[in-house]
């Protein structure tokens, strides 16, 4: 039997799938502002249950201080706080200016100056109103995020639903991280899994979000072709390589979307080795060739390290 949910105290579900018959839920939990966060694995019958990631930006970004050599007409204003700015300024790499004195408390996300605050994250303007908070907005995503999977048979239709909660809601839910930016349940009918749940944390900027989503998603199609039995540098490689297609091809043309795909692909641990890894075998042989010997257990097929 289905059924919808609506908002309520413990989020916003676009479909529950909920089962007569005896039934197996496990919790996958992802951690994401101060270290590696975000996807799922699958915890089978005698395996063990590892949380996985995508994390957020916490440095500051660089920028350089401009100071006028000739008197001028006008000044710009300032991206944090609006007001005009005089005699000088610091200009940041994304072009945005700020007053010299907004140089505390970076955004969690693109590193310039936070003017809001939810939860734990610090937003900027811009990522603020980014923002991923009520349902809609992840209709939408899931939207996008079918228009790049689907095409490439990697969409698994109703089998996965996809939610947002609160961080208070999360940790009824089950997770107790207050930086978790999602967690995934598996529901199984007696010992087959019949259903996949990807939550995001509310809040989350669009591309930070539908990152987030894709490449749980990933997680979710390895799960369901039982091929979640890979090392964790191939694993994670190929979620965080499938989220960034997708990111690339739907937001793409977007200055924070490819800040945050140079930011996962630059990253040091098994996440951006991985993810670079990936993208050279999807070089040397195709993207269709790397999704299906990954989906079909095939990946010697592409002679990855340590197959």
């Amino acid at each position: 039997m289905a059924r919808s949910c609506h908002a309520a105290s413990l989020g916003v579900a676009l479909s529950i799938t909920a089962h007569a018959q005896s039934r197996r839920v496990e919790r996958q939990g992802v951690r994401g502002l101060h270290g590696p966060a975000a996807a799922l694995r699958l915890h089978y019958e005698g395996g063990s249950a590892t949380p996985h990631a995508s994390c957020a930006h916490t440095s500051a970004m660089r920028y350089s201080t401009f100071i006028p050599t000739q008197p001028r007409n006008s000044s710009p204003s300032c991206a944090v706080c609006g007001q005009t700015i005089g005699p000088s300024w610091n200009v940041y790499p994304d072009g945005r200016v700020a007053c010299r004195h907004h140089n505390g408390v970076a955004c969690t996300w693109c590193g310039f100056p936070a003017s809001f605050a939810l939860d734990e994250y610090r937003y900027c303007r811009e990522c603020r109103g980014r923002a991923i908070t009520n349902s809609g907005q992840i209709v939408s995503l899931g939207k996008l995020l079918k228009l790049s999977l689907a095409p490439r048979s990697c969409w698994l239709a109703d089998r996965v639903s996809l939610l947002i909660h609160s961080r208070d809601s999360l940790s009824r839910a089950g997770r107790s991280e207050p930086d978790a930016l999602g967690m995934t349940e598996a529901v199984f009918d007696g010992t087959r899994l019949s259903h996949q749940r990807i939550w995001v944390r509310h809040g989350l900027p669009e591309e930070v979000c539908l990152m987030t989503l894709a490449h749980e998603y990933a997680h979710a199609l390895l799960n369901q072709h039982g091929q979640n039995a890979l090392n964790p540098v191939q694993l994670e490689g190929f979620c965080q390589y499938l989220a960034g297609v997708v990111v690339r091809e739907r937001l793409g043309n977007s200055q924070p979307a490819q800040a945050r795909y140079q930011h996962e692909l630059g990253r040091e641990d098994h996440y951006g080795r991985g993810m670079r890894l990936l993208e050279e075998a999807a070089r040397r042989h195709g993207e269709a060739m790397v999704v299906s010997a990954f989906i079909n257990g095939a990946t010697a097929s592409l002679g990855l390290p340590g197959d």
